[in-house]
C-alpha cells in the first residue's frame, strides 16, 4: 500500500482496523488518483472524495451499504462500477 494511504488511514482513524469498519469517511482536496485501499471499506455508508483526481471508481464496486457519495471536482466518466447506468439520488457530481 502506498505511503499516503498509510499516513490517510492513521489519520482517518488511528489504525487499520477502525478505519476498515469506518461509517463515514472523508478525503477533499488530497490529490487522490487511486482509491483501492477503499474497497475494503464496505461498512462504509458516507465517502466524500470531492476535489480529488479520481478517473475510476471500480474500487467501490463491493461497498454496498453505501448510501451517500459525494465525487464533485474529480474527472469521472463512468458510474457503471457501482451498478448505474444513471445518476442516482443522492450522487453529487
Amino acid at each position: 500500500m502506498e505511503e499516503s494511504w498509510q499516513e490517510r488511514i492513521l489519520s482517518a482513524s488511528g489504525s487499520p482496523d477502525v478505519f476498515l469498519r469506518e461509517k463515514k469517511l472523508r478525503f477533499i482536496g488530497e490529490g487522490i488518483t487511486d482509491i483501492t485501499p477503499l474497497a475494503h471499506c464496505r461498512e462504509v455508508r458516507e465517502l466524500i472524495l470531492s476535489a480529488n483526481e479520481l478517473e475510476s471508481i471500480e474500487a467501490l464496486r463491493d461497498c454496498r451499504q453505501l448510501k451517500q457519495l459525494n465525487l464533485t471536482k474529480n474527472p469521472l466518466s463512468d458510474l457503471r462500477p457501482l451498478g448505474y447506468g444513471y445518476i442516482p439520488a443522492g450522487f453529487h457530481a
